[in-house]
């Protein structure tokens, strides 16, 4: 289930407590804290209860308006203290005051974390920043015995400490609770958690330092909110009841390099300007705002991405994994013996040490210039789990600028596609987007997909001898799997396990050496995130209504992934990893390269130039109107786009589903879409439209009283 709905039972309907259940996609019951009853709340219930009595001048003062509560037919008990900053006569936007709070930004103001704006005011950047939370010392680096990952050290390195982490008391909090905006590390360079901020880059540049890239793997220069997903949606819980979306922001005037996913990001907010601004150097997205209204880009330049991207998304989990990891040394599991199939018993610590130093031969690999003999065994195995050697994105999909529907916009195109509108993109220039996704499968098991504990994916490909013939198969594991499957074996903590989902079938396949038969049904298309790969795309507009483009350029958009596996998932018409629609996203799209893709939505685009796209193996348009648009287009230049580059007609001739024939077009107006063309200087194509197929034979049914095209 994408989605969880609350629905009314009777007060003694018996509950599954099993965590299994509780994060498994099936058709379970949970109890609901929802004011929407739009979302379940799992918990880990006590055996012993203790309540506490407190004086009402001690209860903490609830951050929202009597009216917010009462409005939905709420009881508001007598003892609840609302905080007179959200008084109902309060102006809900806050105050402006960025014309008379001036703060002035230098290096040393990031010196200890996420710069959090908590306050109305212009904040001026006056030298180029370059964020490097909580890094190790130049002597801890120069000692011989330096581990990067290490956790045998009282506070973790580029991590919050554990005074920062404080649930109650922290600047950062979240880390060693693995609940809160702070539970994966520092998210941002800047968080924006306040109405009316504007961040004046002042003609200088915000980056992350080249170690501190490395390590904290998911990061956003700007975050325009207070944790970077909404409620119920990314790898962590972000806890409850403290997420804040900005609104009146604008941030102008200078350059945003180098960052593990995106230069800004943003859910919900309202009343945003982006300008002047040259974001260049992300590894997932330049610039993405989902369910954002009154957003206004202009002037901008997006790209290059970065193309040395030197880690696979496995490191990611892995860094990620590091607090926990702790946790479960310092509880004392260390010495707790782990026998897997096939294999001499190991201590949890002998696991865990192999994780983190295969971690660390890749870190002083890229970092330090170490070279390591090529018949270790243990480097073979971390260049094959952590090491990118293409540097190009192994994600599902890359983008320059994004603006979707409600959540984010790892699921299938069109898939969430409302509370977005009133959107202007003009003067804007996109190049230089890559990606070579690495597929993976979504394996399946009785309640839905198996996962890992950041709601990855379970890799059986990587780690079993064989996966095409289950009884065959032997389990032969890597340090990152290993660890998640051994930790599952000493600890129950729901918050320690968050996503993982370990069927006893997997179970006994790993540590009992029985059969994969249960084990090895899963879905083809997705990514090692177990996201829906969608391939390279300049701009993505899901559902905006009121879409406004006009003087955009995008060029130079390149995939070079390998064709979808024909043997893993057999023949399919469409992936099924993040609720696609298949008039969509038909055949495998992980090699897909787009310069423009719009769906849902109502706009105009006008004077755009399109050129240079290219796949290696798959489609490339340079615009491709999807279905329930109703779109004005006006002077859309398009040229020099190459689909299946790298195939001869032998290969097309070999070509089963998921894998189509590479299509190239110019501009692809696909079926139940409405587009209006201008009649005067409506689609210009170049001469260099190059594919096994072209989509120039289709029908188009022409009204010719209000010169409309209908795609049906």
């Amino acid at each position: 289930m994408d989605k969880m709905y609350g629905i009314t039972i009777d007060a003694d309907h018996e509950i599954n407590h099993d965590h299994m259940t509780c994060v498994a996609h099936g058709l379970t019951f949970h109890p609901v804290i929802s004011n929407v009853r739009d979302a379940c709340t799992c918990y880990q219930p006590q055996e012993e209860v203790t309540s506490y009595q407190v004086p009402r001048s001690e209860l903490p003062l609830v951050t929202a308006r009597h009216d917010q509560y009462t409005k939905y037919g709420f009881y508001v008990d007598d003892n609840m203290r609302f905080d007179p900053n959200y008084a109902d006569d309060a102006d809900p936007n806050g105050i402006d005051n960025r014309d008379t709070n001036i703060i002035y930004l230098y290096n040393s103001d990031f010196q200890d974390g996420t710069y959090r704006i908590k306050e109305s005011g212009t904040y001026i950047i006056m030298e180029d920043i370059v964020f490097n939370f909580n890094a190790p010392t130049i002597e801890q680096m120069a000692d011989d015995n330096f581990s990067p990952n290490s956790i045998d050290i009282d506070e973790l390195y580029w991590y919050p400490t554990k005074e920062q982490a404080d649930p109650v008391t922290g600047t950062h909090p979240g880390l060693y609770t693995y609940s809160g905006p702070f539970t994966l590390g520092f998210f941002a360079g800047i968080s924006i958690e306040t109405n009316y901020v504007t961040i004046d880059l002042n003609g200088f540049s915000l980056s992350q330092h080249p170690l501190f890239y490395f390590q904290q793997r998911f990061f956003a220069l700007i975050e325009m909110a207070s944790q970077p997903f909404v409620p119920g949606q990314g790898p962590a819980n972000w806890g409850a009841g403290t997420d804040v979306y900005a609104e009146y922001v604008t941030i102008k005037n200078g350059e945003l390099g180098l960052t593990s996913h995106h230069s800004v990001h943003g859910n919900n907010n309202n009343y945003v300007s982006i300008t002047d601004i040259n974001a260049n150097s992300f590894d997932v997205a330049g610039i993405q705002c989902n369910s954002c209204t009154n957003v206004d880009i202009s002037d901008c330049v997006i790209g290059p991405q970065n193309n040395n991207i030197p880690l696979l998304g496995r490191y990611t989990h892995a860094r990620a994994f590091i607090p926990r990891l702790k946790q479960i040394i310092d509880d004392g599991y260390g010495d707790e013996e782990i026998t897997f199939s096939n294999r001499q018993t190991m201590t949890v610590n002998d696991i865990i040490d192999r994780l983190i130093n295969q971690m660390d031969m890749v870190y002083n690999y890229v970092n330090n210039d170490i070279v390591y003999d090529e018949d270790d065994i243990e480097w073979i195995a971390a260049q094959k789990i952590f090491y990118n050697p293409s540097g190009w994105m192994d994600g599902g999909s890359s983008y320059g600028l994004l603006i979707g529907g409600d959540g984010a916009q790892v699921v299938g195109i069109g898939a969430r596609h409302s509370g977005t509108s009133d959107v202007t993109i003009s003067n804007v220039e996109i190049y230089g987007i890559y990606n070579q996704v690495v597929e993976k499968i979504k394996y399946q098991a009785n309640f839905g997909a198996t996962r890992m504990i950041f709601f990855d994916a379970i890799d059986w490909n990587a780690v079993s001898s064989e996966i095409l013939n289950p009884n065959d198969a032997v389990y032969l594991g890597d340090a990152y799997t290993d660890v998640t499957f051994a930790v599952n074996e000493v600890t129950d903590s729901w918050y320690f396990v968050n996503s993982l989902y370990i069927s006893d079938p997997m179970r006994d396949y790993v540590f009992n050496d029985e059969s994969a038969l249960g084990v090895f049904h899963g879905m083809c298309g997705s990514d090692i995130q177990l996201h829906s790969s969608k391939g390279s795309i300049g701009l993505r507009v899901d559902g905006t209504q009121n879409i406004n483009i006009d003087g955009v350029y995008i060029h130079d958009i390149y995939n070079w992934a390998e064709l979808g596996n024909e043997e893993w998932c057999g023949p399919y018409s469409g992936p099924t990893v993040g609720n696609e629609d298949i008039d969509i996203q038909y055949g495998y799209t992980g090699t897909r390269s787009h310069g423009l893709v719009i769906d849902w939505a109502q706009g105009t685009l006008k004077n755009i130039q399109i050129e240079n796209i290219e796949s290696y193996h798959g489609e490339a348009n340079g615009m491709t109107v999807y279905k329930e648009c109703d779109i004005t287009l006006e002077n859309i230049q398009v040229d020099n786009i190459y689909a299946g580059t790298q195939l001869i007609d032998d290969d097309i001739d070999s070509l089963n589903l998921p894998n189509l024939t590479p299509r190239a077009c110019g501009v692809d107006i696909r079926p139940n879409t409405i587009v209006n063309i201008n009649e005067d200087i409506g689609i210009i194509n170049g001469d260099n439209i190059v594919g096994f197929e072209t989509c120039y034979d289709q029908d188009t049914i022409i009204d010719e009283e209000n010169k409309k095209n209908y795609w049906t």
